[in-house]
């Protein structure tokens, strides 16, 4: 079997993972490395020993700028080593950098930054630089992890009409907290800690909905609508009034809203129905919000626990919508699902 180089963006959870992951796999050659710290490459590929080494150094959090492999100290000196595959899994703003590698390189991320931030036009012109050059954008763990639900879309050549669902794991454990009666101020504690680490650092993150409306505007765009960041309808879980204050003031804020919530919840189950948070992709209409919804406790949607991400995609001209819910979150969940891509691009 050919091998196949690969240039690797990034060197947190996901990229110590995705290491971890190909160690043994002698059909693939780590060619470079980099993260804000520094940049190492090998010209024959890293031996499995100095990949172990590489997980362990970056586990202890040291710089590559220490490590005595570096060729140079900025992360976009990546690009000069010539690789087949270039891998992102970083959470920054890096459209420039896939931009030039697709001019010589197939392109797997899990980033969403580049893909949702950047304006339509921007992204567009991801796709034809990557068509010119005979390469591809491969963005399916963007949204869903290892469920790939970008590439999901493209199993209706049809089209879709509307996508509903829960794309955030920190909020579906949430609002099965929220149904069981449990204090939003507590649930939110409980995805925080161990053994559950759902949560980013700052909840808020989470809590905004900024980063689920990143997921809003791929799978609009996978279907097709020239949509922006700023299209997405956010209602946030909190007032705005907590943003910029320290993080303990923030959850001990939040606590102010456990009987509102508590009253919402309440409303909603003498009703039959369950509060969730969910994205809401019209496609028809042409709207995309995000928020607290009434579903019924029936609904598919409402049995999603845990950190599972779920989606109700209604195809055109089929006559109910299919529902796929599963792990949409995590370093193992993303790397299936950027491994699973990688052997795509090997197979052309």
């Amino acid at each position: 079997m050919k091998k196949i180089k690969i240039s690797l963006l990034g060197s947190g959870t996901i990229g110590r993972e995705f290491i971890s992951r190909i160690i043994n796999k002698s059909f693939v050659k780590v060619l470079a490395i980099a993260d804000t710290t520094g940049f190492i490459s090998c010209h024959n590929g890293f031996s499995q020993s100095e990949l172990s080494k590489i997980v362990e150094y970056k586990s202890s959090g040291n710089r590559f700028v220490d490590s005595g492999w570096v060729f140079n100290d900025g992360a976009e000196e990546i690009l000069r080593v010539t690789s087949d595959v270039f891998i992102d899994v970083t959470a920054a703003q890096t459209a420039n950098l896939i931009q030039r590698a697709l001019e010589n390189m197939h392109v797997i991320t899990s980033n969403k930054v580049p893909i949702a931030d950047s304006s339509y036009d921007e992204y567009m012109k991801l796709h034809d630089t990557a068509k010119e050059n005979g390469t591809s954008l491969n963005i399916g763990t963007t949204a869903g992890a290892g469920m790939q639900f970008p590439n999901m879309l493209k199993l209706w050549p049809d089209g879709v009409e509307s996508i509903v669902g829960c794309l955030s794991g920190t909020m579906n454990y949430l609002s099965q907290k929220l149904n069981e009666f449990t204090p939003l101020s507590e649930a939110l504690k409980s995805a925080m800690n161990p053994p559950r680490n759902y949560a980013e650092p700052d909840p808020r993150i989470d809590l905004s909905g900024k980063d689920f409306a990143r997921k809003v505007v791929i799978l609009s765009r996978i279907c097709g609508h020239p949509i922006e960041l700023s299209d997405v309808q956010i209602r946030s879980v909190y007032p705005e009034e907590l943003d910029g204050i320290p993080l303990e003031g923030f959850i001990e804020g939040l606590s102010g809203l456990d009987r509102e919530y508590r009253k919402q919840v309440e409303d909603a189950h003498i009703k039959g129905c369950a509060l969730w948070y969910l994205g809401n992709i019209d496609l028809v209409n042409q709207k995309f919000a995000i928020g607290f919804k009434e579903i019924a406790e029936t609904d598919p949607l409402a049995s999603a626990r845990e950190s599972e991400n779920s989606i109700k995609i209604q195809p055109k001209k089929w006559r109910r919508p299919a529902t796929f819910i599963g792990p949409g979150a995590g370093p193992p969940e993303t790397v299936s699902g950027i491994l699973s891509e990688l052997e795509m691009v090997m197979r052309g």
